[in-house]
């Protein structure tokens, strides 16, 4: 299903539920469960936390940096109340960010967090600036909705207020574009190491593949050609201690899942040393780190190397 199609059907359920429901209870649920609905058609995995305790009361549903306030329809026509209800979110927003550490990662995870009042027939949205800029939507600006600014008093900037606007096809394409961001993983060195250093899975994989195919086309001349420079360049960084790395290289053998691993029984340091590089390499080069994380480009590396002087045909 794509997402405009999804955003609509979504739109038509939260309206329907509206029509039928006699309080913020009813909706909540009605809501939830076509929400929940529509997260899992889009291939979307959430784990929103119910009633989540906060120093300034109850936050109806979170997922993940994402709050949704649910209030009984037609609460957001009502005048000064779409005000009230900004204050509201922007309370419970600052609570959860007291949770990230120092000041400096609260001001940090303010800026991922995203506020949402509903009441099944309006919608409005809050994302905070530390410097009080416009946040830029990640659609079109919704047709009829105004922006308004809203202090904090512990924080530099404020938060950003759109809306109310009619729950509709683009209003509900926004609120699925920002809690499908939250499943998107940081792009922290943390998370970074974690699927792409030794600890993951890719990264012992592609470097026993490389490892595995270099010593396989050695004596090839130019992939001799391209170890002998790489070598060159070896010595000079380490030097004196070449004697220590060797000592060293079972642990990083280790590291990488390599000892007992198919034809690898005790890897030599240089090769070893080669293959990591190159994964690391690899993995910087833009474009390339997708391709190679998807593994097209991993087994046939050294491979196609080692064909374009002999002529053959690879498979890109």
């Amino acid at each position: 299903m794509s997402a405009p199609i999804a955003a609509e059907n979504l739109a038509q359920a939260i309206r329907q539920v509206a029509k039928r429901a006699r309080s913020e209870e009813d909706l909540r649920v009605g809501v939830e469960h076509a929400l929940g609905a529509t997260l899992q058609a889009l291939g979307l995995t959430a784990t929103p936390e119910y009633e989540k305790t906060t120093l300034s009361g109850s936050a109806d549903a979170v997922y993940g940096h994402a709050v949704i306030e649910y209030k009984r329809p037609g609460r957001l026509a009502e005048k000064g109340f779409p005000a009230k209800l900004a204050e509201q979110i922007a309370r419970y927003l600052t609570d959860l960010a007291h949770r990230a550490g120092g000041r400096a990662k609260q001001v940090g995870a303010l800026e991922r967090m995203i506020g949402i009042g509903l009441d099944g027939e309006q919608i409005l949205f809050l994302r905070y600036s530390a410097i009080g800029r416009v946040r830029e939507s990640p659609i079109p600006a919704l047709v009829g909705s105004q922006a308004s600014s809203l202090k904090v008093a512990e924080y530099p900037g404020g938060f950003q207020v759109i809306g109310p606007v009619p729950v509709g096809r683009e209003s509900v394409e926004l609120l699925l574009l920002y809690l499908r961001s939250l499943s998107r993983k940081p792009l922290t060195p943390e998370a970074l190491a974690a699927d792409f250093g030794p600890q993951g899975d890719v990264a012992p994989y592609l470097v026993n593949v490389f490892y595995t195919a270099l010593q396989a086309h050695r004596d090839h001349p130019r992939v001799a050609t391209f170890f002998a420079e790489w070598e060159r360049i070896f010595g000079i960084v380490y030097g004196e201690e070449l004697g220590k790395a060797e000592r060293d290289a079972p642990e990083l053998a280790a590291l990488y899942r390599m000892v007992g691993r198919g034809a690898v029984t005790a890897p030599l340091l240089k090769p070893l040393f080669f293959a990591i590089h190159t994964y690391y390499a690899l993995l910087k080069v833009p474009g390339g780190g997708t391709g190679l994380v998807a593994g097209r480009c991993a087994g046939g590396l050294f491979r196609r190397t080692a064909a374009r002087d002999d002529g053959e045909a690879t498979a890109p």
